[in-house]
């Protein structure tokens, strides 16, 4: 009798070993291609909300908004003593400043992670508190083409441009929808992203500063996160840039020549979300 009973637990404890060893090769798959890939740290970003309605020269920043990220290559916000924040930046020549008393200011920090292109799949879906959603997903050209400008004409004239047409057979792309105030409307942005190697090009040098001095608003040190616009949309085009199958649907134009419009972005790996404008927008599981 105390054999069998001997045997009963000895087989029970085998099962449990057995579980336990599936369970552990499950999840040694799962890390394979995990929810939230710690990839490789590539910095820290810094994140000033307002904790009540504010004015920053011109600027109305509402309670709970993003005044400015680590991220921003033009504004950033530095220490100006122990109980006061000095908002700075220099955005056509003129630099600007502006106090801002600790107490009305949140501060949040992220670890930036890089975000393996294997990590998208063929699409992956993001979204935010307020139901906003930002996608990641491979796109086809569609037929459509690319076009640089012919900088010796005036005005400048548009150039087909085989070489990147060939290389955009295939892309990755990003969509996001946020809110925005001062049009008081969500608005949706489309971007063709870069790869970096295995991952998505989200980090970058200051292209807006390559000195050294730490003193200057544009200094930053090591990479920060952002998306900066290299095509736009043929000119007249009011429509979708994407399908919802990922279809480029317009000719995509250089920027070469305008302002390019750039956007705070960071994978936080910890939480498996995309930082975007200020706001976490987490994968749908």
């Amino acid at each position: 009798m105390k054999r069998k009973n001997l045997c009963s637990t000895v087989a029970s404890y085998v099962v449990l070993a057995m579980l336990a060893v599936m369970l552990s090769s499950f999840q040694t798959r799962q890390s394979a291609f995990p929810i939230a890939d710690d990839g490789n740290t590539v910095g820290t970003l810094t994140a000033y909300y307002a904790v009540t309605d504010l004015d920053l020269g011109d600027t109305h920043y509402l309670k709970g908004e993003l005044i400015c990220d680590s991220n921003d290559p033009i504004n950033r916000i530095v220490e100006y003593d122990a109980n006061t924040y000095k908002y700075e930046g220099d955005e056509s020549g003129g630099e600007y400043s502006y106090l801002i008393s600790k107490s009305k200011v949140r501060v949040e920090t992220f670890p930036m992670s890089q975000l393996p292109v294997r990590r998208i799949g063929k699409k992956t879906v993001f979204r935010n508190e307020f139901g906003y959603e930002l996608k990641i997903f491979k796109a086809g050209i569609n037929g459509h083409k690319f076009y640089s400008w012919n900088s010796e004409s005036y005005p400048w004239q548009p150039v087909y441009d085989a070489e990147t047409t060939r290389e955009h057979k295939e892309m990755l792309a990003m969509t996001a929808e946020y809110y925005n105030k001062w049009a008081d409307e969500i608005n949706k942005m489309e971007i063709i992203l870069q790869v970096d190697g295995d991952n998505v090009a989200f980090y970058h040098e200051n292209r807006y500063y390559d000195g050294d001095d730490a003193s200057y608003c544009r200094y930053r040190k090591g990479l920060i996160g952002f998306l900066e616009e290299a095509w736009v949309n043929k000119e007249g085009w009011d429509g979708a840039t994407f399908s919802d199958k990922g279809k480029l649907l317009v000719d995509q134009y250089s920027v070469e020549g305008n302002i390019p419009e750039y956007y705070s972005v960071a994978y936080i790996a910890e939480k498996d979300a995309i930082y975007f404008r200020g706001s976490l927008y987490y994968a749908v599981k």
